[in-house]
């Protein structure tokens, strides 16, 4: 992806909010996600054997073509975090090897982290980042190009967070990656979520991003921290 091509999607998406101004553009074209009555249709939150099954080889779905998501909730056993992922591919997922909340489906060539932190002291959004920078460093400063997207968002409910989309070369490559932060502070609590899109061979621009607003517009916005009697109900553990 060029450099004018990402200073194009960064007036776009910043003038105006993100989907509606990126099919204007015409570098997302058929796509609905959120907006549509029919494309957020969700399951009852996912356990180990009720994992997506619908499996495909890297780099052969078209998310650019798709007008219509289902979503399926996923809740950890050992983090209060909880997130709806679009039923595409087969989502792996792991709360308990990592202090991380971790899914990962390689079908979308797609790698979400999650982290909920308590600072004992009351914290800003740049200082989560300076957290977060120590423990992702390599992820978050990967792609050399500036942000094509930045803004304030209020996600989970409660935090003021800031949300970024980097998109990039994967070093020695011609292969554009993405990298979607969101980064928020609660007073002493500290949240972020970072998704990784790096394809095994280069993808068309309006692929590379469908799967992008899939995450700012599909994921992102449904991301959620349970309550202490929800995570000790049995029905909402995976």
């Amino acid at each position: 992806m060029s450099v004018g091509t990402v200073q194009k999607f960064s007036r776009v998406s910043n003038s105006t909010g993100p989907l509606a101004q990126l099919a204007r553009s015409g570098l997302f074209l058929g796509v609905c996600l959120i907006g549509c009555g029919s494309a957020n249709v969700k399951s009852q939150p996912v356990t180990p054997t009720q994992q997506s099954q619908d499996n495909q080889a890297p780099g052969t779905f078209d998310a650019s073509k798709q007008t219509h998501w289902d979503f399926l909730d996923v809740v950890g056993t050992r983090t209060p975090i909880a997130v709806s992922l679009p039923k595409a591919g087969h989502w792996e997922f792991d709360d308990q090897r990592t202090t991380f909340w971790v899914a990962s489906n390689a079908t979308l060539e797609l790698k979400l982290e999650a982290k909920l932190w308590s600072e004992h002291r009351q914290v800003t959004e740049q200082e989560c980042l300076t957290d977060l920078t120590r423990w992702r460093s390599e992820a978050l400063t990967g792609p050399k190009v500036n942000p094509v997207r930045t803004e304030n968002a209020h996600i989970p409910q409660g935090f003021d967070s800031r949300l970024t989309v980097t998109i990039g070369k994967v070093a020695g490559s011609e292969t554009d990656l993405a990298v979607i932060l969101l980064v928020g502070a609660d007073i002493s609590r500290c949240f972020a979520f970072m998704a990784t899109l790096v394809p095994t061979r280069p993808l068309p621009e309006s692929e590379l991003l469908a799967r992008t607003a899939l995450v700012t517009e599909g994921i992102i916005p449904k991301i959620q921290l349970r309550t202490i009697e929800q995570r000790v109900e049995p029905s909402l553990r995976w």
